[in-house]
């Protein structure tokens, strides 16, 4: 087994008497994505300094293999790959140093990512000749991230990242630190106060309480199972009930077999209206994502707010009953122990297989698909598309014609043979030959139809018309001839009916167009002129999706899911039906690590296991 990156046993740091900044901390760091939270003087900043060296124990052993490198007999050769990178909460910025020279001062000889596509990834081309006290606090701190990541070191360490950037640079830098961290397979600890980023952004986290670790663990796992109401609320708005508390504001019997721990979370709750109820609804409140309804028991007189979802303002003096998804129909549902987590799908052989180098670089798989001949097309994080054979041999291979902006992300074939790839950061489709010579290239930057943003995945309908998604604030799903010509676009940016935020997959599929909507967690379902079915999984539907990035169906109407934070595939029947999972997040066998692409060919799923540098083959 891997050593952990930072082996804490005992450790302290100690602070004006008789406080302690930290006590008594044990705990190892592993590889991946870990956050630190914890209320404002708990010890977060600090803990950050140990990791990076700023500040050592006063007591207590650190260890690990980053310490190792910092402090042991292995850093005085001065060769290799930089072991941490940091950005502090107060930036650490270089007063003399433009924006470029930040980049410059700190990158590789040979980075993996140019100086240039960092600048433009957060947003920061038009202030590259600026020094930093000309610079707004938003362009300052995306300044201090883009740094700590363009030194394509082992393990980014981030305080408090972008803190102070608006919500579409915030989620653009998101998307950058994402991909920097697939490109150069660092890992990644970030310390936060910032809930959404947790659940999007890491897998484990660390919290503190007034210098002490308080839990630490999987971030699913705390988030539905807190130790207590204040790590829950650390983690977003939660309803808390007391042991007993909750069953008497549900219709009778239907909530005191639930299974409901204290925390339940608005998205597992709703508020119906119910002649029977026991309850009234004095005030509701819409506040986006979510709605605070008060309600009075009737019989007790007890008054208690209820955050709830779908996000709907209930009209005041209705009868009403708490009803929470989990039981019956929604068994399956985010409490991480019942018939989803338990259910796995019965999978045969399991083999996997890396790419072929790129010079010094070893590339990570980014999309796949089938090439409609028995091949399967890969993208890879260099920029290139390569054929293999189904057991994983490589047929052929060529570059795309621009790759030093970004790399693509989707992949389909055509009916008539050609290739289309979803070119993300040039906005456009590239359609290919089979033999990989360009064919044409549709679309170019903008929000007008038949234009993209950033176009992620492609797909093919039956009729040979190719179907693309994008994100970007642009977020939507447009339809187009082979030729360019524009036929249709849906969707919007939002978190409503019908919107998505970050659409990453899509599949039609027998009269409907699927769509992995990835920021919301869930599948939507369209009709093929674009009109909105419905939900397809949701998790007001009791569904728990951990960031679905890829959708595909298999001969028999099924269909599967990748998730890229839960690092698994779920199945799911034609009709909606839960039908299994496989895999978990990890770097061993039977695991993945932020799966990007997923596709059926041959009897068996094929994931681009991007965080782990390797296709899977799945037999089923």
């Amino acid at each position: 087994m891997q050593s952990p990156l930072w082996d804490l046993c005992s450790v302290s740091v100690a602070g004006r008497a008789p406080a302690a900044r930290l006590h008594d901390v044990t705990l190892a760091i592993p590889a991946g994505r870990t956050a630190v939270v914890g209320p404002s003087g708990a010890g977060k900043s600090t803990l950050l300094h140990l990791l990076v060296g700023f500040e050592r124990p006063t007591g207590g052993v650190l260890g690990g293999e980053i310490p190792d490198r910092l402090f042991g007999a292995r850093r005085a050769d001065g060769a290799g790959r930089r072991p941490v990178s940091w950005s502090p909460s107060s930036w650490g910025l270089w007063p003399q140093f433009t924006v470029r020279e930040h980049l410059e001062a700190v990158a590789p000889a040979s980075p993996a990512v140019p100086i240039d596509e960092w600048l433009r990834r957060f947003d920061l081309l038009g202030a590259a000749g600026a020094r930093p006290g000309r610079l707004s606090w938003g362009e300052r701190s995306r300044l201090s991230v883009a740094r700590a990541l363009a030194t394509e070191a082992e393990v980014v360490v981030l305080d408090e990242p972008l803190a102070h950037v608006d919500p579409r640079h915030a989620e653009q830098g998101w998307q950058a630190i994402r991909d920097g961290l697939v490109e150069t397979g660092a890992s990644l600890v970030f310390a936060t106060h910032d809930a959404a980023a947790v659940l999007f952004h890491a897998e484990r986290l660390i919290g503190l309480e007034a210098g002490r670790v308080a839990v630490w663990g999987v971030v699913d796992e705390v988030y539905h199972r807190p130790p207590s109401r204040e790590i829950a609320e650390l983690l977003g708005r939660t309803n808390w009930f007391e042991p007993g508390a909750l069953s008497p504001w549900g219709a009778a019997g239907e909530l005191s077999t639930a299974g409901a721990g204290p925390c339940v979370r608005p998205e597992r709750v709703r508020i119906e209206e119910d002649p029977q109820g026991p309850c009234t609804v004095a005030a509701s409140r819409f506040g986006g994502e979510l709605t605070a309804t008060d309600l009075v028991h009737l019989e007790s007189g007890e008054q208690r707010t209820v955050l709830h979802r779908p996000a709907r303002p209930l009209d005041p003096g209705r009868r009403a009953a708490l009803k929470l998804l989990g039981a019956g129909l929604f068994a399956w549902t985010v409490s991480g122990c019942g018939p989803q987590a338990a259910t796995k799908i019965d999978v045969g052989a399991v083999r996997t297989w890396l790419l072929p180098p790129a010079g010094r670089s070893l590339p990570a798989p980014r999309g796949v698909g089938p090439d409609g001949t028995g091949a399967l097309l890969v993208l890879d994080t260099v920029g290139r598309v390569l054929k293999f054979s189904p057991d994983g041999e490589l047929l052929t291979s060529w570059w795309m014609p621009e790759f030093e902006a970004g790399r693509p992300e989707g992949v389909c074939a055509l009916p008539d043979g050609r290739i289309a790839v979803a070119d993300t950061h040039y906005h456009r489709l590239v359609l290919f030959a089979a033999d990989g010579t360009v064919d044409r290239m549709l679309g170019r930057e903008g929000t007008s139809p038949g234009e993209f943003i950033y176009p992620v995945d492609v797909a093919c309908t039956a009729e040979g018309d190719l179907l693309v998604c994008e994100y970007g604030g642009n977020d939507r799903v447009q339809q187009l001839r082979p030729d360019g010509e524009f036929v249709r676009m849906f969707g919007s940016f939002g978190t409503g009916p019908g919107q998505f935020q970050r659409p990453s997959g899509l599949v039609a599929d027998d009269g409907r167009i699927l769509v992995a909507d990835a920021i919301n967690n869930r599948v939507l379902a369209f009709l093929p002129n674009g009109d909105l079915v419905g939900p397809f999984a949701a998790p007001e539907m009791g569904a728990e999706l951990g960031y679905p990035y890829d959708i595909t169906r298999d001969e028999v109407g099924r269909l599967y899911v990748v998730e890229y934070s839960a690092g698994r595939i779920t199945r799911f029947e034609a009709d909606g039906r839960f039908a299994g999972t496989w895999g978990e997040t990890g770097r061993e066998a039977n695991q993945l690590f932020t799966p990007w692409g997923l596709c059926w060919h041959g009897g068996a799923l094929y994931v681009a296991d991007t965080g782990n540098r390797r296709m899977v083959r799945i037999e089923l």
